[in-house]
């Protein structure tokens, strides 16, 4: 479509960092006996990026969008603290928001047995951008899933329990480099509520509400019904 490639050329010629991947386009979220069904069909990056503007959903509706599957995951270390992470102002998605390990699941790279494999794609991320591997992951956890409405695309959030400590974490050296930097908050209910209430606006939407649902799925629907009705969402 010529609309998309138009808006594709635009962003090269930014000096956006870009890489027109295969990904999956998905076409319907429902839970059926407890379970998450996702439907999916093939679409790329170019497609994401040409077809997510208002412009783009004013002339031709929401239903020829891109919606991309993308997954990521909260960290939490061995000695309770949350990690988060600053994204390079150079990156075309979320840039220089605070954010968590998270990325576009890959035609390529995440299939299992002949099926999208959301859990892997989650793995992948964590080794390309802190170098850490299944050995390492405790207990890893779907919430949901969330649409965001700043990019038209489809969110699965994530909590990982690691069996490393903070110390640990750091010193790993990631293979990409798509943060400026890391750091690390307590995992409790205050801290949490504190840190999301001054940081919300600096970060991207999607992380928002994988901190809610990590918070609900710790502390209770309550915490993070107070703490969403404080955000005014």
């Amino acid at each position: 479509m010529e609309f998309i490639e138009r808006m594709w050329q635009n962003r090269l010629s930014s000096g956006t960092r870009l890489f027109d991947a295969k990904l999956f386009r998905v076409t319907s979220v429902k839970l059926l006996n407890q379970k998450l069904c996702i439907s999916l069909e093939n679409t790329s990056y170019r497609n994401f990026v040409g077809s997510r503007p208002d412009s783009f959903l004013s002339k031709f509706g929401a239903d020829l969008t891109a919606n991309p599957l993308s997954v990521g995951t909260l960290l939490a270390t061995s000695d309770n603290y949350l990690m988060i992470g600053k994204r390079r102002m150079d990156l075309d998605f979320n840039p220089g928001k605070y954010s968590t390990i998270a990325g576009m699941m890959d035609r390529d790279k995440d299939i299992k047995n002949g099926t999208p494999d959301p859990f892997m794609a989650v793995i992948r991320e964590l080794h390309e951008e802190k170098n850490i591997k299944w050995d390492d992951v405790k207990d890893l956890v779907c919430l949901g899933a969330v649409y965001s409405q700043e990019y038209n695309q489809t969110y699965l959030p994530f909590y990982a329990r690691l069996m490393l400590s903070r110390e640990e974490v750091n010193s790993r050296t990631p293979l990409e480099n798509e943060f400026d930097e890391f750091f690390f908050i307590d995992t409790n209910d205050s801290t949490l509520s504190n840190w999301i209430k001054a940081h919300s606006d600096a970060s991207s939407e999607t992380f928002i509400a994988n901190l809610l649902l990590f918070g609900g799925h710790e502390f209770g629907n309550d915490w993070r019904v107070q703490v969403t009705r404080s955000l005014g969402l």
